[in-house]
């Protein structure tokens, strides 16, 4: 989550802060004063200690340095934390453990445990005094959600939460930002102290929010900053210049950098907190909490925050995906409708009025703007049309190939129009791939400033909806059989999924029956009958290939060889070089189709036939984009079409008409030769491959195993390990009792045992199974020291543990008896 978050003191809809934080500078390997750092390495010594640790804990930070764990904090304490760390996957953002006694002197302290690749980090801070009446700001989180719902809008859901949240933790001014799509973020909720002033509509820049965000990987701990002119506290040893060091990013004491302390400063904060309001794993927005004077929160309220931002998190998404699915039907509604007018004769040039009350009612706008083969028109709010002829080439110039928008026209097209105009942002959907024939919907500036409303992601849909609504009336007239497919067109969707479905069936039902006479037959005709099978699973995955929705990357290699697998042995016959670079998704709908001609036309009339020709497929990427040469030899001759049906037309004018791509057929007799280009933007930049799962313990276990542990995630890690090693079923046993139970009338092949069960010794389960004669393992969080005999000679586990660490430890103990 961002460092706390500030705007300027007051209200500035349009204008960036000055001195905003940068993004959070891992190398800051300094903490703040309420809490003190410890960084120890994976064997528990104390690499590093933070040198206020002296003021924390009481123990000079040079003698904590090299120290084992075990010798400097008391046993119980111990256990807490490594009984915690072990909870933690490697994604999680931390974990609390509060009022740790880490010493037995009776002093308290709250404790924050991670994981930072090879290291652990442990925070401390001292614990909130108790009072006669405890705090238990858990539970005000369900009665402060119940108003959040009753809220009408999410605004007012916001508000609420600006309210709830300046109660509970105490702060003078509590603000609510929401990013708005490639845009700034805006206070849209807030709560004030008496006579603070508001900064309801205040901006900042989005990638101040963003940027450290991204950086914590999408998480939702509170982020605090208890007093910005506290002294900070490095790290001892320091790091040696220029080493890699320890990430104390996700970490709560984290000294913030210099320049954001003085943003704090210049706003009139001196203290600060913030945390992240996510929707599907984005930051959707910050609360942010400022305080004229220094102010700590406790771990405790911090706690309750968190789980309330998380909880207010899955009502704004649960609100905002209701209003998108309903402006998504209201889309396909105006789809609908505008098909029935344009049937009916509407024309885009003369009856652009009617055109923009129709959009209007779903998309709002305040003006349309046009040019077609009859010249330029517009309705509303306008640009002159120079002025849309310069808007266009502004467009054109940031590679935008689909539905354009922006709601801070001044900054993005800057110079384009006129300013008395009052265009604030717009949305430009094309008519034709590479064309200049586009619509703008327009919106006017918001009263004081030069943005318009911005346009939220229903509506960014809508207008897509629309693009596929007027793109789809473009090319039913671009032949002269256009009334033809006006009539045609209306049943393609319906006839294509129809299809689909029936082509499911058939590949079903047509396989099931070759598997029930494969029952009972001979060799030759059970080999004939797997063939067969497998010819019509390759069916089925070239007709999902071309009718199915596509995922990440498109790869034109998988393209051509899911197809060619249908045609059994051509598969083999097709000769790929080059490169094959990852294009985006979008794409896959027009590539498919060009593919799954090419290789139909191949394996019927041409190289990939009866006759054993064979095809040369060259894909190469340059600075002018990628190119895929198709070369087929060895086939029957070829010539050209005698007219052009369906399947020439496509291979011809697909690519060109919808990429913006051009394409070269040449039938030469002994094969056909085809290349196709496709611009530089249909490449996915930044697309890698899939990076292959990593392997599991190798398999040492054949019989069943027990667990035996009190924490239920521990015993489902475990045995999630034991499965993974080969064992053929493992038991789970939360306390001696049901342990011993287990045993009784039970082989075991080996088992993991907790030494410490609930606050009672596991020695009676160690007794238990030397008598059974099962060797096992004792997973701990203590030292030796003080093991009662059950456990002696007992080969230790250390918490926390691997799926590794197990293997490991059976393998180096010898307790399978080789």
């Amino acid at each position: 989550m961002p460092e706390a978050a500030a705007v300027p003191a007051r209200p500035q809809p349009d204008t960036a802060p000055t001195g905003a934080a940068a993004a959070p500078d891992r190398g800051a390997a300094e903490v703040q004063a309420f809490g003190c750092l410890l960084v120890l390495s994976h064997d528990w010594v104390i690499q590093n200690a933070s040198t206020n640790c002296g003021e924390i804990l009481g123990l000079p930070h040079e003698d904590l340095v090299g120290a084992r764990l075990l010798d400097v904090m008391a046993p119980d304490a111990l256990h807490a934390l490594r009984g915690k760390l072990q909870t933690l996957a490697p994604e999680d953002d931390g974990a609390r453990v509060l009022g740790l006694e880490l010493f037995e002197d009776g002093r308290r302290f709250d404790a924050m445990v991670h994981r930072a690749g090879g290291a652990y980090l442990f925070e401390f801070e001292e614990a909130a005094a108790a009072g006669p009446r405890p705090r238990d700001d858990q539970s005000v989180v369900l009665p402060l959600l119940s108003r959040v719902r009753r809220a009408e809008d999410v605004e007012a859901m916001c508000e609420v939460a600006a309210n709830g949240i300046w109660a509970m933790t105490g702060f003078e001014r509590v603000m609510v930002f929401r990013i708005e799509p490639a845009s700034d973020a805006v206070v849209i909720a807030e709560a004030v102290g008496a006579g603070g002033e508001s900064r309801l509509g205040g901006r900042i820049p989005a990638p101040v929010l963003a940027a450290e965000a991204a950086s914590l990987g999408g998480r939702s701990r509170a982020r605090i900053i208890a007093d910005v002119d506290a002294p900070a506290s490095p790290l001892f040893p320091p790091r040696p210049e220029g080493g890699d060091g320890v990430d104390l990013l996700r970490t709560v004491t984290r000294a913030p950098s210099p320049a954001h302390l003085q943003y704090l400063r210049d706003t009139g904060a001196a203290a600060a907190m913030s945390v992240s309001i996510l929707r599907d794993g984005r930051l959707w927005g910050v609360i942010a909490c400022h305080h004229p004077r220094p102010h700590r929160v406790g771990n405790q309220t911090r706690a309750a925050v968190e789980l309330f931002a998380q909880l207010l998190s899955y009502e704004i998404a649960l609100v905002e995906a209701r209003a998108q699915s309903a402006q998504e039907a209201a889309a396909l509604s105006l789809h609908e409708r505008l098909s029935t007018l344009f049937e009916g004769g509407l024309r885009l040039d003369a009856d652009l009025r009617r055109f923009r009350a129709e959009i209007a009612a779903v998309l709002p706008i305040d003006g349309i703007a046009l040019r077609t083969a009859t010249g330029f028109h517009s309705e509303g709010l306008a640009p002159s049309e120079a002025e849309y002829a310069t808007l266009l080439r502004h467009i054109a110039g940031r590679g935008q190939v689909r539905v354009f928008a922006t709601d801070h026209l001044a900054a993005t097209c800057a110079g384009a129009v006129d300013p008395a105009r009052g265009i604030g942002g717009l949305i430009a959907i094309p008519l034709r791939f590479g064309g200049d024939e586009r619509v703008l919907l327009l919106r006017r500036r918001e009263a004081g400033g030069e943005r318009s409303p911005p346009w939220s992601e229903g509506d960014r849909r809508a207008a897509e909806t629309l693009r596929v609504t007027l793109l789809e009336r473009v090319l039913k007239h671009t032949s002269d059989r256009g009334q033809r497919a006006d009539r045609l067109s209306q049943r393609q969707e319906v006839l294509l999924a129809e299809l689909t479905h029936r082509l499911r069936n058939a590949f079903g039902l047509v396989s099931g029956l070759v598997a029930q006479r494969m029952e009972g037959a001979g060799p030759e005709v059970a080999a004939f009958a797997t063939d067969l099978r497998a010819r019509i699973e390759a069916l089925a995955r070239a007709n999902d290939l071309l009718t199915g929705p596509q995922r990440g990357p498109v790869s034109l290699r998988r393209m051509i060889e899911t197809e060619a697998a249908a045609y059994g042995d051509a598969g083999g016959r097709i000769d790929f070089s080059g490169s094959d670079p990852a294009l985006r998704e979008d794409l896959h709908t027009t590539l498919a189709l060009v593919v799954h001609e090419l290789v139909t036309n191949a394996g019927k009339h041409g190289a990939l036939g009866a006759g054993g020709g064979r095809v040369a497929v060259e894909i190469a990427e340059g600075p002018e984009g990628v190119t895929l040469e198709w070369t087929e030899r060895g086939g029957p001759p070829v010539s050209p079409p005698e007219r052009a049906g369906f399947g020439s037309t496509l291979l011809a004018r697909a690519i060109p008409h919808e990429l913006g791509g051009e394409t070269s057929l040449d039938y030469r007799p002994e094969g056909l030769v085809a290349r196709f280009t496709l611009p530089a933007a249909a490449v996915a930049r930044g697309a890698a491959p899939a990076h292959p799962a990593p392997t599991l313990p190798a398999a040492t276990l054949s019989g069943a195993a027990l667990v035996v542990e009190d924490n239920l995630l521990i015993a489902m890690n475990a045995a999630d390990a034991l499965r993974a090693m080969g064992a053929s079923d493992v038991a789970i046993a939360p306390n001696v009792t049901e342990a011993i139970e287990r045993l009784h009338g039970r082989s075991f092949q080996i088992a993991l045992l907790d030494r410490d069960l609930g606050g009672s010794s596991s020695a009676p389960v160690a007794e238990a199974l030397r008598a059974a004669g099962v060797p096992f393992l004792l997973a701990t969080g203590y030292s030796q020291e003080g093991d009662e005999r059950a456990f002696d000679g007992v080969p230790r586990l250390m918490k926390p543990y691997s799926s590794d660490a197990i293997a490991a430890a059976v393998a180096a103990e010898g307790l399978l008896g080789g």
